[in-house]
């Protein structure tokens, strides 16, 4: 049988380490945005996004893209890696259901659609100076 003499211990309890430990206080994870600014991390915008993309794919669940790429979230991740991980999220359920090969391979912005507008406009200049008159 042990016996420990309990008289040698110190009878003061011991602080517990309250340095890292902010009692009552919730942290926030933040996203470094393409400009370089940090902002609180907000999952509906990574929602809305892959549903963007995924608007008119009926076999695709953006839900499950977005679940994916929001698990892969660490305080200070860029908003470029988690388009990377979303792209690449679809890239592995093409097995699955091909559907996930349409999504694009790049996040929708306003730049973007702006330069869709343009190409059209463009394209429907070019076609009525080729039309006979």
């Amino acid at each position: 049988m042990t016996v420990i003499d309990l008289s040698t211990m110190n009878d003061a309890p011991s602080d517990p380490p309250t340095a890292d430990l902010q009692v009552g206080r919730r942290v926030q994870m933040q996203v470094r945005k393409r400009n370089g600014d940090l902002e609180p991390v907000d999952v509906n915008k990574i929602v809305r996004a892959v549903e963007r993309c995924a608007d008119e794919l009926a076999d695709v669940d953006p839900l499950r893209v977005a679940t994916k790429t929001i698990s892969g979230l660490y305080d200070g991740a860029t908003t470029a890696e988690l388009d990377r991980l979303s792209i690449q999220t679809a890239a592995e359920l093409v097995a699955e259901e091909p559907a996930y090969s349409r999504l694009p391979s790049s996040p929708p912005t306003s730049t973007r659609r702006s330069a869709g507008k343009v190409s059209r406009r463009s394209a429907s200049r070019s076609r009525s100076a080729i039309a006979p008159v």
